[in-house]
């Protein structure tokens, strides 16, 4: 190997080269250090040092005590629009897929009525669902729904449709504004179950407030996205 550069940066552009050829594929699991330094003829240190820098390109991902692997590449959404998940990732191309753990009729409680504006009391159609892109685990949702704005809901596909949309197709629902609000967390011991994550992970905590026409609330919505799997995007202006 050559001496005219620093030979963690060698190792670096050896293993970044065998990524771009896809070599070393999203999710793989790179080889133990100990092969790497067998391949290169380097130190472990070296090892480590170009394993860091790749990791900082955000090329790979290393948690602690675990072997580095690949990154997976994100699923882009913009949150300029309001659309249901299913619709955004077909703009995208990315097949939309849920796995329904829970679907029943509930009575608003006092914190969700509050959030709604709501009365105490109405009745809702409560939804728990897994979603995924591509068959990689995305996120857990649950989303409250007015159940005066669609009755027999719980008789349609939950599945494979867009909610959103069959709200519109099927009720006519005239749905205007969201108010979003997202913040970063960490995932409970049952969400690690329910989304078959390996440890608890970083996730975004997105909250939704959906909104008629007239300005009536028709939807609460907790959706958490597995950090790593999800990004999201705003384009802002100074206007």
């Amino acid at each position: 190997m050559s001496k005219s550069k620093p030979l963690y940066y060698l190792v670096e552009c050896k293993l970044k080269e065998k990524i771009e050829k896809g070599v070393y594929k999203p999710g793989d699991v790179l080889p133990v250090e100990s092969e790497l330094c067998a391949e290169y003829n380097v130190s472990r240190i070296t090892i480590r040092k170009a394993i860091s820098r790749l990791e900082e390109e955000g090329l790979i991902e290393h948690q602690f005590s675990k072997t580095p692997r690949v990154k997976k590449n994100a699923i882009q959404r913009r949150a300029n629009y309001m659309r249901g998940l299913s619709e955004e990732l077909a703009q995208s191309g990315i097949l939309c897929s849920s796995y329904v753990l829970k679907a029943e009729q509930q009575d608003a409680n006092e914190d969700i009525a509050e959030r709604m504006g709501i009365e105490q009391g109405e009745k809702l159609i409560y939804i728990e669902r897994l979603r995924y892109g591509n068959g990689e685990a995305l996120c857990h949702q649950t989303m409250y729904l007015r159940e005066k704005y669609c009755p027999d809901l719980l008789s349609l596909d939950l599945t494979g449709n867009s909610i959103y949309a069959m709200l519109e197709d099927q009720y006519n629902l005239p749905i205007a504004t969201c108010k979003q609000t997202i913040t970063a967390c960490m995932s409970s011991y049952r969400l690690c179950a329910l989304l078959e994550l390996p440890e608890r992970t970083a996730m975004l905590k997105v909250t939704n407030l959906g909104y008629l026409k007239d300005g009536s609330c028709f939807e609460y919505a907790l959706n958490y996205y597995i950090g790593g799997n999800y990004e999201m995007s705003v384009e802002m202006s100074r206007d």
